[in-house]
């Protein structure tokens, strides 16, 4: 994680993961890989185009969920799905600023959440400029920004 892009998206997914999801984020050596999982997409215009993906291990998801509801049980899957799309979505939009500068404007398009290996509508061609993983007790989170060359 030697990229200052990487160090950023790192920072800033894993103070959201801690502060929203009341989880402990760690630096996770390997992406997630073939485990289930869950995330969700979000795309965004403005000073520069792109998206970000936030994907997580199933068994985060219902955590995550209950935590940030502040319940002891977790939530049914529609709350859960929200869960996901709310970190994503304030992920992007605290990593957007630290990349391009606080006067920088972007529009964020309503996240969009996808179950298994990517969105239906698939991902960005060619690797991400940025990527980290992060390990949270019970599983783990992959956040990937993709921005124009």
């Amino acid at each position: 994680m030697g990229d200052p892009a990487d160090k950023t998206l790192y920072r800033t997914a894993a103070v959201i993961f801690e502060e929203l999801g009341f989880l402990l984020p760690t630096p996770a050596d390997n992406p997630i890989g073939s485990e289930p999982a869950a995330g969700a997409i979000i795309r965004f215009k403005g000073a520069f185009g792109g998206t970000l993906v936030v994907r997580i291990t199933r068994e985060v998801l219902p955590v995550l969920s209950a935590n940030m509801l502040g319940d002891d049980a977790p939530r049914d899957e529609s709350m859960q799905r929200d869960a996901i799309g709310e970190i994503a979505n304030v992920i992007c939009g605290n990593v957007l600023p630290a990349l391009a500068g606080e006067a920088a404007v972007f529009n964020l398009e309503s996240p969009s959440f996808f179950d298994g290996a990517a969105p239906a509508d698939g991902l960005p061609d060619g690797r991400p400029s940025a990527e980290v993983h992060i390990g949270l007790d019970p599983g783990q989170a992959d956040v990937s920004l993709y921005l124009p060359a």
